[in-house]
Parts: structure tokens; sequence; C-alpha cells
């Protein structure tokens, strides 16, 4: 349908959350030469800064920072890493409201994603290992023992693993290595694309959640930088 208006009436339409992942994953017909993609994720460490109308700029050579800097940047950091980087989070002003919201992400996350998008017939089952998932930030995953824990099948697993990922809920990224069987062989380690959500979900330690958080913004500049690249070798190509 949604070609179809695109093709008849030249009529455009942001498709957003889980008609995203049913773009890329389940349209029967190519929208090419139709459609962007733009990925959205919550915001980095310099991004929530902006948010709070800090004044605060973070120098680029970490030995420049003051005392004063760091103090403040310090007490910044601990909300950030606590709460995360949604938008609507970040805004909040008490700890009531950004707890309650994020509630609200994973209520929401649930019933548009899994109960209306994902088409499982155990759906309880995929919830338990959203939670599961949430429990090991930061740890390489042992598919076969979470199999075992939430009684699925190996192929079971993997989909609705991939369906996580798909819908940006968790990142697996495996192990650096040169050989890429070592690579596939060895276990990956979760991350969730949030770290306030994260520790929402699993009461994390403070190890955890910085890694989380390291990845969430590393993640950010690694696309930024993927993109640039991409830019110029468009640009160069002409």
């Amino acid at each position: 349908m949604v070609k179809y208006f695109i093709d008849h009436y030249q009529v455009k339409f942001f498709l957003t959350g889980s008609a995203s992942f049913y773009l890329k994953n389940l349209f029967t017909e190519s929208l090419a030469g139709r459609k962007y993609i733009f990925g959205l994720f919550p915001l980095t460490f310099k991004e929530f800064l902006s948010f709070k109308d800090s004044p605060l700029k973070i120098p680029e050579n970490p030995r420049d920072i003051t005392r004063p800097q760091f103090e403040s940047i310090s007490l910044l950091s601990d909300e950030y890493l606590r709460f995360g980087g949604f938008p609507g989070v970040v805004l909040k002003t008490s700890v009531e409201e950004k707890e309650r919201s994020l509630d609200e992400v994973f209520t929401s996350f649930y019933q548009s994603e899994v109960l209306q998008l994902g088409d499982f017939r155990k759906n309880e089952i995929v919830r338990d290992l959203m939670l599961l998932l949430a429990q090991r930030v930061g740890s390489k995953l042992n598919v076969q023992k979470i199999s075992r824990e939430l009684g699925i099948t190996r192929p079971t697993r993997y989909e609705y693993l991939a369906f996580l990922e798909g819908t940006f809920f968790v990142k697996m990224i495996r192990p650096l290595t040169r050989r890429k069987n070592s690579e596939i062989r060895k276990s990956p380690k979760i991350y969730l694309y949030d770290s306030g959500l994260a520790n929402r979900l699993a009461k994390l330690d403070e190890a955890a959640i910085f890694e989380n958080s390291i990845f969430q913004n590393l993640r950010q500049k690694v696309r930024s930088l993927t993109m640039e690249r991409k830019t110029v070798s468009r640009s160069t190509s002409f």
C-alpha cells in the first residue's frame, strides 16, 4: 500500500519504530529509490549535555579538564549513567518521573514491537529473554544456557535474538580476531542500546553500566565515521 501511494499520488510517509523494521525485513516489494532510512539512537553524553542546557564544554584533551569542570561533569555523568539518553527521560526533572518514563519505554517497546510486530507464539518468553539479556550486559552471552533457562530450541533462540537486534533493543558484539571462523565460534558480548534502560531493568553494578554506556557512545561515533567515509567515497567517485 505504501508503494502504491508513493508511485501514484506522490505521498510521503514517515514510518517509525516497528514500521522501520517492517520496512527493512517484511515488505514483499522493494522500495528501492523511494525510501531513506535513518537510525535514531539514544543521546550520547555530549548530546545529553546539550539537552540539559549545560554550559560545560568537554576539552578534546582530558588533561585540560580543570577540577571544577571535573566535579560538574561527574555529577552529570552519574545522572547519564543511571538514567541513560532517551530524550524524554533526560528532560524529566525528578527521579520518579525518569523511572516512570523508563518503565514506559520498556512497556511501549514490548507492546508495539513484540506483541504487534513479532507474531511470536509465546510472547512471555520473549519478555523473559529481554530481562535475562539486561542482566548479562557486558558479559559473554552463553546462548546454550539461556536456551535451557527459557526452555526454547536453538532455532527459536536465534529467531528471538535476531528480532531484538533488528528492533534496536540489544546489540551483540563479537570478539575482534583476524580469523572469521574464530570470531563466529566465540561468544559475543551483549549490550543494550541505552544504559538507563539496562539499569532500570536489571539494577546492574556500576562497572556494567559504565561499560554499556561506553558501547552506547562508541556505537554512535563509529556510525558517524562510517557515514563520513561513505560520503567521501561518493564524492570522489563522481
